[in-house]
């Protein structure tokens, strides 16, 4: 019950060579109750947002049947398929959008449609209160796509993913660590990660 990867925002850090080759140390899951080790990680580590234990399995995603498992893309060109995907998505047949999007993405590594595909994975995991599932989908597509517009989007959904199941101490040092590292941040998105900071009563600076 953690995260299984880390939150990565090494694109939003100056020094983004720093990042690359920082892996936090996992815990030794043949240890009962054992805990992720939050050494080194303090609130300026470079390239890391943060590792989070999820005590609360109440916004787990539940396993999909066989019927939600099978492939359900048409036989298509990519182009199609995508917006096959997409229009469960936009429909908020959102258990069929996930399905589709994690074909799309096995079947077109290289399609220029896969970056969106997997943002949009983040999303539906999102809309579908799959709170961990989606800080973790988000936090690929940022490191797969720093470069991307919406990154401030998808980090401030990640912050507002990991509000709904972190504990409130590692929870705070995500987002103060998402202002930290976030180059140039809107008002608005200075303003969300505040509430949030807020509404968690996370100390100040």
């Amino acid at each position: 019950n953690r995260l299984q990867s880390h939150l990565n925002l090494s694109s939003s850090i100056t020094d983004r060579s720093k990042a690359k080759n920082i892996s936090p140390k996992k815990p030794d899951l043949q240890q009962p109750n054992a805990k992720v080790s939050k050494e080194g990680l303090s609130s300026k580590t470079a390239g890391v947002l943060g590792y989070i234990n999820e005590e609360n399995k109440t916004n787990q995603a539940k396993p999909l049947n066989d019927k939600q498992t099978s492939e359900i893309l048409p036989t298509a060109d990519p182009d199609k398929q995508y917006k096959f995907a997409l229009n469960f998505a936009l429909k908020g047949d959102y258990d069929k959008a996930e399905v589709a999007f994690k074909e799309f993405i096995k079947k077109n590594k290289k399609h220029k449609r896969t970056q969106d595909a997997q943002y949009w994975l983040g999303r539906v995991y999102f809309m579908k209160k799959s709170y961990e599932e989606a800080a973790i989908a988000l936090a690929e597509y940022n490191s797969l796509y720093p470069d991307d517009k919406r990154f401030q989007e998808t980090t401030l959904l990640i912050a507002e993913s990991a509000s709904n199941f972190a504990p409130k101490d590692q929870l705070c040092e995500i987002l103060t660590q998402s202002l930290d590292f976030m180059e140039k941040p809107t008002p608005n998105f200075v303003k969300k990660i505040n509430i949030l900071k807020n509404e968690n009563k996370c100390p100040g600076e």
